[in-house]
């Protein structure tokens, strides 16, 4: 497979690195709190102001740590994981609670705002823990990854499986995305943490995706579907709502689940061949929305859809050796680069159906998004053309 196609855009993908690493981990921390952002303007000026989601903190810890591992360090490899450590125990004190788990959402000021502790949330934390492991090497960051999957295990739902979506009362309808992103914690634990125990637990995540999510019964094409009653039936209201985006999103997952010693997951090019069908337009990127059968809902196109677009079409392509899929993955990046990214190292965050902007701010969220799925077309990016 000739994976040269996407070299001739390494330039423009290096040219936003250089630029978004040091704005996003320089304007974007608010040194006086010991933590990030919720979101920079256009032009890069920190909105200190917003309410600070706990996903936010964990997932810029992921990106610090992904950047350690490809040698772009804030600073020195020194001043780099001491940034991770500081930032770290900043979060812990603002949105640690007794009992073990991470509160939702705290203010600009470091005050609880919302104390549920999200299932989502806890996932990204998982990964944080296991990126700040294998940067520092302290046992300690292992132990607190365990810690934290015992309080995961609070929120178990021992009668109909999975979990629930956190410690508040139980809110319908149920979801898989938490289950998705717990999935994906698992697979990095085990990848950096050790394959006993976290490749179990991604396994018995995997079998409810099997069991749960995905849908082959229902009509030719197999789908994912999103929204559930509490036993794990079609929500009423909202189980024909659809998200392309999950579905490359858990392409890419199957094939590192298969990579790390999981099972074959055959599911891979069902998802992969559904998303490519269902839920994209002409230029190749993906609706935020559909319904089943590829129905448009939600015609608008969220920059971290089509960064999972994107690592779907090259773990498709890595699985599978299809050419047309690189292509694709081109074509997808060729327009992320061109209609969501800026010079400045900020992003559009969402377009309409006619690929204008309308959203109102970058949100540092989508850097883990976007920081990953470029370091996944990182090999083909640097391939000779």
């Amino acid at each position: 497979m000739n994976t040269s196609v996407l070299a001739p855009l390494r330039p423009q993908v290096e040219a936003f690195l250089s630029s978004a690493l040091p704005l996003w981990f320089g304007e974007g921390l608010d040194e006086g709190q010991g933590m990030f952002v919720e979101a920079l303007s256009f032009d890069g000026q920190s909105l200190r102001g917003l309410p600070r989601r706990a996903r936010v903190q964990a997932r810029q810890l992921y990106v610090l740590g992904l950047a350690y591992e490809r040698g772009e360090f804030v600073g020195s490899a020194q001043q780099h994981a001491e940034l991770m450590e500081r930032v770290m125990e900043s979060v812990t004190r603002s949105y640690g609670a007794l009992g073990g788990g991470f509160h939702t959402l705290v203010g600009a000021e470091g005050q609880v705002l919302d104390s549920a502790r999200v299932l989502y949330d806890q996932a990204f934390y998982l990964m944080a823990l296991a990126w700040l492991y294998r940067v520092t090497g302290k046992v300690s960051y292992r132990e607190e990854a365990e810690e934290l999957w015992g309080f995961i295990e609070t929120l178990r739902d021992p009668r109909n499986g999975g979990f629930q979506l956190s410690d508040a009362p139980e809110s319908l309808p149920r979801q898989q995305n938490p289950h998705m992103h717990l999935f994906e914690a698992c697979l990095l634990c085990a990848e950096l943490l050790g394959k006993v125990p976290w490749l179990a637990r991604a396994d018995e995540l995997y079998t409810l995706f099997q069991t749960r999510f995905l849908d082959t019964t229902t009509g030719p094409q197999p789908f994912l579907r999103e929204f559930f009653t509490a036993d794990w039936q079609p929500d009423p209201a909202t189980g024909d709502h659809l998200d392309p985006g999950h579905h490359y999103e858990w392409t890419w997952l199957l094939g590192r689940y298969r990579t790390l010693g999981g099972a074959a997951a055959p599911e891979l090019p069902l998802l992969y061949n559904t998303a490519c069908a269902w839920g994209t337009d002409r230029d190749g990127l993906a609706y935020d929305e559909m319904l089943t059968g590829g129905r448009e809902l939600r015609p608008t196109k969220r920059l971290w859809v089509q960064c999972e677009v994107l690592k779907g079409h090259l773990a498709y392509a890595h699985w599978s050796g299809d050419a047309q899929a690189l292509e694709r993955a081109r074509h997808v990046l060729g327009n992320i680069l061109s209609q969501y990214l800026t010079p400045q190292g900020t992003w559009a965050d969402q377009l309409s159906r006619d690929h204008r902007n309308i959203s109102e701010n970058s949100p540092s969220s989508t850097l883990y998004h976007l920081y990953v799925a470029l370091n996944e077309a990182l090999p083909a990016l640097a391939a000779t053309p």
